[in-house]
């Protein structure tokens, strides 16, 4: 049977918590869209059983296991595959490949997965087929995470903490008021995304802290890529939550999502270091029910808190430029800073 132990190292430049939660996923309490390899052996009885006889595996809900319901392969709760055939008599099927998908997970019940075993029996004087049957209680478990983590450039290179203030794209003088309007570049901000502990699509949101108002998020708006899948976060303030425009993909091991925020800072001089927080915050659903992804914050494999999985983005200030003589330089308009 397969052991799922979920470990992750403390990554720099991490607020929130980067340690991956404590959720055992095992055969027995599998994680969703996880394959679990499943089998039974038959002791060989001598001028009897060498267990070259039938095996028929299936699962059901039903405490009474022989004539409960069967659960449906490929049909929501469950997709099973490997030796041995779902539900059907297969000689010498020892062993059954079964996924318990995120219904499965939704269903909040045991599920019963039954293995039955028929071997003529050949002893003695006569020969007679006898069957037996056992069985394993299966409890899915929900193991899904998300870690956040500085990245310098939109391939995933490590780093990128810090940044300069981007270059002055203008300087431009107003006559006769005789004021000049400075704006500035845009800094481009990246962050990867690890989703793990669940296979399948889940719904992202992104938390932004830390801007001022004269900023804001650029034309290109903010993207995310993963592979093939990619999609954008929808705009509103620039300090507040971005909902995408698509489900991002996880993985068991972990699926790495490229986040880039472009920020326009207008007229935004950037005199002083400028912290910017990026949290992430994720949930799926199996069936009706809403899961959300996982952490030890409020002990082992709870439900994380909103936005806990956060970094600090940093873009350091830019030189400031004083007058000495004369005492004044040209001002800013008013309504622009």
């Amino acid at each position: 049977m397969a052991l799922i132990a979920i470990s992750f190292s403390t990554a720099y430049g991490q607020n929130g918590p980067s340690d991956a939660p404590i959720c055992v996923a095992t055969a027995l309490t599998p994680a969703a869209g996880q394959s679990y390899n499943y089998a039974a052996t038959i002791p060989a009885l001598a001028g009897s059983y060498d267990g070259t006889g039938n095996f028929k595996w299936y699962v059901t809900k039903d405490v009474n296991l022989l004539t409960g319901a069967v659960v449906a392969n490929n049909a929501g709760e469950i997709i099973a595959s490997g030796a041995g055939s779902y539900n059907a008599n297969v000689a010498g099927g020892s062993n059954i490949d079964i996924i318990w998908t995120s219904a499965a997970l939704a269903a909040a019940v045991p599920y019963y997965l039954v293995v039955r075993y028929e071997e003529p029996n050949e002893s003695g004087a006569s020969t007679c087929t006898s069957m037996n049957m056992k069985v394993y209680r299966i409890m899915p478990i929900n193991t899904f995470w998300l870690k956040i983590e500085s990245v310098a450039d939109a391939i995933g290179t490590a780093g990128g903490v810090y940044q300069c203030a981007a270059d002055i794209t203008g300087a431009v003088m107003s006559e006769p008021a005789g004021t000049v309007e400075y704006t500035y570049g845009q800094n481009v901000l990246y962050v990867k995304i690890t989703a793990s502990g669940y296979v399948g699509n889940w719904t992202p949101t992104l938390q932004l802290t830390g801007a001022v108002l004269d900023q804001s998020i650029g034309s290109a708006g903010i993207t995310w890529k993963s592979g093939a899948a990619s999609g954008t976060f929808t705009s509103g303030a620039i300090n507040g939550v971005y909902t995408s425009s698509a489900p991002m993909p996880s993985t068991m091991a972990g699926t790495e999502i490229i986040v880039t925020i472009p920020i326009d800072n207008n007229h935004h001089e950037a005199l002083a270091d400028q912290t910017i927080a990026v949290a992430i915050d994720g949930s799926y659903v199996g069936g009706s029910t809403t899961f959300n992804d996982k952490s030890n914050v409020n002990g082992p494999c709870t439900d994380a808190l909103a936005y806990e999985d956060t970094v600090d983005k940093i873009i350091k200030a830019r030189p400031g430029v004083n007058p000495v003589g004369p005492n004044t330089f040209v001002p800013a308009p008013l309504n622009k800073p």
